[in-house]
Parts: C-alpha cells; sequence; structure tokens
C-alpha cells in the first residue's frame, strides 16, 4: 500500500509526502530499485542532498541504466521540469548543493549534462570520494555506451 500511495503522491508532486511512504518500502525492501529511483529525486526536492547522493551512488553503481534509461513520459519523471524551473530561478547564484542536485537530476534526461555538473560539484566539494566514484562511473558508462 505504502508505493501506491507513494507513487500518488509522487505524481502529485508532494515530494515530502512520497519520501515518507517510499521511506517506508524501503524498510521493508531496501533493494526495490525504481522506489529509490523516485527516492532519490524526493531526497533533492526535501533538501536531503547527501541522503540522496548516497542512494544516487547506489543506484549508479548498482543499475545505472535504470536512471540513463527514463523516460520522461512512461516514467512520469518530473526532473525536466524541476530542472526547468531550476534555472528560470537565479541560475548565477546557484552554491555547492544546488549544482550538486542538478548532477543528480540531470542523470534522469542527459548524461552529458549530469557529468558536467558532476564536475563542478567534485570541484567544490574536493575532498568527496563519493562525488568522484560518481563521476568515475557515468564518465566509464558513457565511453562505453559510445564505443557500442
Amino acid at each position: 500500500m505504502s508505493e501506491m500511495l507513494g507513487n500518488q503522491y509522487f505524481m502529485a508532486r508532494n515530494y515530502a509526502a512520497a519520501h515518507n511512504e517510499f521511506e517506508r518500502v524501503l524498510l521493508k525492501d531496501p533493494c526495490n530499485k525504481l522506489v529509490t529511483k523516485k527516492q532519490i529525486i524526493c531526497y533533492t526536492q526535501i533538501g536531503e542532498i547527501q541522503k540522496a547522493l548516497t542512494l544516487f551512488h547506489y543506484l549508479v553503481k548498482t543499475d545505472i541504466e535504470l536512471i540513463v534509461d527514463t523516460d520522461e513520459i512512461h516514467d512520469d519523471c518530473p526532473c525536466p521540469e524541476i530542472i526547468e524551473q531550476m534555472n528560470n530561478s537565479h541560475a548565477s547564484l546557484f552554491g555547492k548543493e544546488e549544482h550538486l542536485r542538478l548532477a543528480i537530476l540531470w542523470l534522469y534526461c542527459d548524461i552529458n549534462e549530469s557529468i558536467n555538473y558532476f564536475k563542478i560539484s567534485a570541484q567544490e566539494y574536493k575532498e568527496s570520494a563519493l562525488i568522484k566514484s560518481i563521476l568515475n562511473k557515468l564518465q566509464h558508462y558513457k565511453t562505453s555506451a559510445e564505443r557500442n
């Protein structure tokens, strides 16, 4: 029941309520990657960027295609509209968290943009092995995909 309710909240763009429901689902089934994928977006929207990054790292390491192959329409992915809203705000005033949020969200839409923002984040968070690990994985995935 929690996953269905979480999906309803997610479709209504009520990320705080969706997050609460998805958290219940992940407590029972921590390997539910579809819920994890949505929970990452929820975390970016409720100000829990470090939790988003941790889950994002897990999903990139275990099933990067799940994010890269997101279908904006079929998956009801809010990332394009979130990114547009962020860009319509004062993009020149973006700080570290906003760059990291964009790096995460862009992978649902465009791996090249995601890599660009992870490069910025890697410079801003110089000591972050997690960000460097994600960036390396994305670059490796992109290179492998271009070869095929």
